[in-house]
């Protein structure tokens, strides 16, 4: 991420305070015992079996550039949904953030969310 945002801003030193800053940030509104916990349940638990006991409508919303959960993933988890009753509406945000480009490029999928409530107002 350092050398990402050294070539974005065109400064390590303020690459670097910008990492900072938002680890920092990221820090102090987490606990580091959430990401153990997390990090657990995802090793250990296989919930595709319960997958289609979704009863809910649900928005998935994935970055073109996420390494952890890449575009193709979701495009294809929405279609296992579909197939198993799972009411899933998915869109893909174009952004260069990775995985947080939903987080930090919400403008993108705004509409989407915005139509994607609206549905809900009918229910």
């Amino acid at each position: 991420m350092l050398d990402e945002l050294t070539s974005e801003t065109g400064d390590k030193a303020e690459a670097s305070r910008i990492l900072q800053e938002r680890a920092g940030n990221w820090a102090r509104q987490y606990d580091p015992n959430s990401l153990i916990v997390l990090r657990r349940a995802n090793a250990r638990l296989d919930v595709m079996g319960e997958m289609s006991a979704i009863a809910a409508p649900m928005l998935y919303v994935l970055c073109t550039t996420d390494n952890l959960f890449p575009a193709a993933f979701g495009a294809e988890r929405a279609d296992w949904f579909r197939s198993h009753g799972v009411e899933d509406t998915y869109h893909e945000v174009d952004s260069p953030a990775k995985h947080r480009g939903p987080l930090v490029d919400w403008e993108k999928w705004s509409d989407t969310l915005a139509e994607f409530l609206a549905t809900l107002a009918d229910v």
